[in-house]
């Protein structure tokens, strides 16, 4: 892939909105680009929007107004094709759904069924390594957990060398431990496979571990997009900020106490703020890696962190 096709969006909206039968805009104004081998996570409230969007990228939905292109070539909607859906963009959705009594191997040689046969198994053996998966192969999918049972829902979506996977929760059911090593697992399979990645995702952590950009959606609008660091570090209003963890909102007579605030709109992180001695300690709350300290600055309360104390 030149370096000149590598710049160029994978997946664009230009000007994207949907509105319902009655009239009601779920979707105004929405542009963006996807490129390929990054994540871009949608993160916002319930009803912000986020679950529409991913199904006007599926192709599942017609827009009201503005386009979507699919390297520069307009996407077209369900109006357009007899089955709903694009073949270079696949939708993973919470819970996957298998063909009974067929074992992994099975199900990707099935999705693999219209190619030559040796093809098919050496890339049949290639997914199922690369999603982790290889001893699992003659293994049911019912007698699998559920981080192995996404995996192999990503093999099979990869088995259509999709330009674009939108990836609805599909983590949500999967126990932490699985969940961070699977997220880390696809950012580096995304970048292998050069797939460009769009998320909705509701857990602050795992959004900042896996995003390489963040679109914030309100009332059906995208209100902050850019880079994972500008958007927690830097977001726009308060709200937006509470999205990704605790934040600080300092008044402008405390910026410089903490000279971080002001470069950074008012805003600060509990990781940014260094604990002294002359702040008296309202509460704490232990989180593990971390804990929570809420402080007095002035007659202001601040939430700073402080690292663990070694174990006794």
């Amino acid at each position: 892939m030149s370096d000149q096709i590598a710049d160029q969006p994978v997946l664009s909206f230009r000007d994207l909105s949907y509105s319902f039968l009655n009239g009601g805009f779920a979707l105004t104004g929405i542009s963006g680009d996807l490129y390929a081998g990054e994540h871009t996570v949608l993160i916002g409230v319930s009803g912000s929007g986020k679950s529409t969007l991913m199904a006007l990228a599926a192709a599942l939905l017609c827009p009201s107004h503005g386009q979507i292109l699919l390297h520069n070539e307009p996407v077209p909607g369900p109006d357009q094709r007899l089955v709903p859906g694009h073949e270079s963009i696949v939708l993973m959705r919470q819970q996957p759904e298998f063909s009974l009594g067929m074992t992994c191997r099975q199900l990707l040689m099935q999705h693999l069924r219209a190619y030559e046969r040796t093809w098919a198994e050496a890339e049949t053996l290639r997914l199922l390594k690369l999603c982790g998966l290889y001893h699992f192969q003659d293994r049911l999918p019912n007698t699998m957990s559920g981080g192995e049972q996404q995996r192999l829902a990503l093999a099979i979506a990869l088995s259509t060398h999709p330009a674009v996977l939108l990836l609805d929760e599909p983590l949500s059911k999967i126990d932490p431990y699985q969940k961070a090593q699977l997220a880390a697992d696809l950012k580096q399979i995304a970048a292998e496979e050069g797939v460009a990645c769009l998320w909705v995702l509701h857990e602050p952590e795992l959004a900042i571990l896996i995003a390489d950009q963040i679109w914030v959606m309100q009332h059906g609008s995208i209100v902050q997009q850019g880079d994972t660091e500008t958007v927690y570090f830097c977001p726009q209003t308060l709200s937006i900020g509470e999205l990704l963890g605790p934040i600080n909102q300092l008044p402008a007579h405390l910026w410089d106490r903490f000279p971080k605030a002001k470069a950074q709109g008012g805003f600060l992180r509990p990781s940014q703020v260094p604990i002294t001695s002359d702040m008296p300690v309202l509460r704490t709350q232990f989180l593990g890696l971390y804990t929570l300290v809420w402080v007095e600055v002035d007659g202001v309360e601040v939430v700073g962190s402080l690292n663990p104390k070694p174990a006794p």
